[in-house]
């Protein structure tokens, strides 16, 4: 169950623990996808100490009571994320009087499912718990955006991003070598980059897209469909979830990396895309966009537009395949901006 979120509290604690600091990751005790029950307690290959604790309810809002009994033996909280979690730290904190930090990580409004809710709990609920926090860190300038009016004093700290496995990957990509990763889901928009393939495979272009992540909604016999009846089931390739070394395989291999998403907290995979000197044709979405100014290797598109879509990766890769070597090494160096290095002095700052 390793996500964007996830791979930010692994690096964050990582990075903690080489300084000396004692860190503890309290998490829940299921993975959401089997059901499969996970130990009580673990450590990670990099030494850190896991606690799991059980939880009822709904995986939307998960209810994990037993959490609390763990909370004295530290000094600080740092909660990820704005679920149960945020709010019951927060409603509890005359009881523990820690100090608590939280970073937002995109909020709840990842996808437009129960929008109208959404709002009513951020502007009630949230808005009401939040005040408890000492800190709050927004991760990237959308959530700033988002949570400046229920928390004035929010800073903006980007996500972190482990670039360094990432940049020493020789390149070996080949034109017409499409590359996403990330889960599959709605919201990530998968069946656009399908429709992008069958686009370009009606105007004579030869590409294949490469799927990476889990589907995590059973929406991959849907994707597959959809593939066959636009005439490119042999140029798409789901994968599924692989280990580290695959991805970077993947990633050497890769001419462009595409994503659709509707929303990201943060643009993780088009930094790691980035600094694996892979340029990114990506989602014009608020994460990206803060990327994608600052970057060559990159361009945003609507892809709700097909026919500009279209237009739009003509045109970038006429830009890349001029340059494409330099431009391959401008996007590596880019990319050290994110380094976790860098981001744990931030985040200790504040602590």
């Amino acid at each position: 169950m390793i996500g964007g979120l996830e791979d930010y509290v692994h690096n964050l604690a990582r990075e903690q623990l080489i300084l000396g600091y004692d860190v503890t990751i309290l998490t829940l005790n299921r993975n959401y996808i089997s059901n499969k029950q996970l130990p009580l307690t673990d450590i990670t290959p990099d030494g850190i100490r896991v606690i799991r604790v059980p939880f009822t309810f709904s995986r939307k809002y998960p209810l994990a009571f037993k959490s609390f009994g763990y909370f004295k033996h530290y000094d600080i909280l740092h909660v990820h994320a704005v679920d149960f979690f945020c709010d019951f730290v927060a409603l509890t904190k005359w009881i523990h009087r820690k100090k608590i930090i939280l970073t937002t990580h995109g909020g709840f409004f990842h996808t437009s499912y129960a929008s109208r809710f959404k709002k009513i709990f951020f502007n009630v609920i949230t808005r009401f718990t939040i005040k408890a926090y000492d800190i709050v860190i927004g991760c990237s300038e959308n959530d700033v955006k988002v949570f400046r009016p229920i928390y004035k004093t929010i800073i903006r700290i980007d996500n972190g991003v482990n670039v360094q496995q990432f940049l020493n990957i020789p390149k070996n990509a080949q034109e017409g070598n499409l590359l996403y990763l990330g889960r599959i889901d709605s919201h990530k928009r998968v069946d656009s980059l399908i429709h992008l393939l069958a686009n370009l495979k009606r105007k004579s272009f030869d590409y294949n897209l490469t799927v990476v992540g889990p589907d995590s909604r059973g929406l991959l016999p849907e994707l597959k469909r959809l593939a066959d009846s636009l005439g490119v089931s042999e140029q798409v390739s789901f994968k599924g979830a692989l280990s580290k070394e695959e991805l970077l395989q993947e990633f050497s291999r890769a001419y462009v990396f595409v994503t659709a998403s509707e929303y990201e907290g943060f643009g993780l995979s088009v930094v790691e895309a980035l600094a694996s000197g892979t340029p990114c044709f990506i989602s014009d979405i608020e994460s990206f966009r803060s990327i994608s100014t600052l970057n060559e290797a990159c361009l945003v598109n609507d892809f709700n537009d097909s026919k500009s879509t279209v237009t739009n990766f003509e045109r970038f890769i006429i830009k890349i395949s001029a340059d494409y070597q330099n431009i391959s090494n401008n996007a590596r160096i880019f990319s050290q901006t994110y380094d976790w290095k860098q981001v744990v002095h931030s985040v200790i700052r504040y602590y």
